[in-house]
């Protein structure tokens, strides 16, 4: 996998997040940082919450999407990136 991403993801400690209408909103109860994902970075932030992998994370979203891979692998690498930066996930890099 290019993504770059190795380990779990999985969010921050003080971080709460609930879908809404098929959106996710994520909330930093510590620093207040507010964010919500749109269909599929719903989609890939659960996958993530359950535990997967991020290779795995990219075979279950190749299954729904006629996207190809590296895409799938740069869109989910730009978005573990940002709400890492965020300090709405941490990774567990192994």
């Amino acid at each position: 996998m290019t993504t770059g991403l190795k380990g779990k993801v999985r969010a921050s400690r003080d971080v709460v997040f609930r879908e809404l209408g098929g959106e996710m909103v994520l909330l930093n109860l510590k620093t207040g940082v507010y964010f919500g994902l749109n269909e599929t970075g719903t989609q890939m932030w659960t996958l993530l919450m359950q535990g997967g992998e991020p290779a795995q994370v990219v075979d279950a979203l190749a299954q729904d999407y006629d996207v190809n891979r590296t895409q799938l692998e740069k869109d989910l690498s730009a978005l573990v990136k940002v709400l890492r930066e965020k300090g709405l996930v941490e990774v567990d890099e192994k």
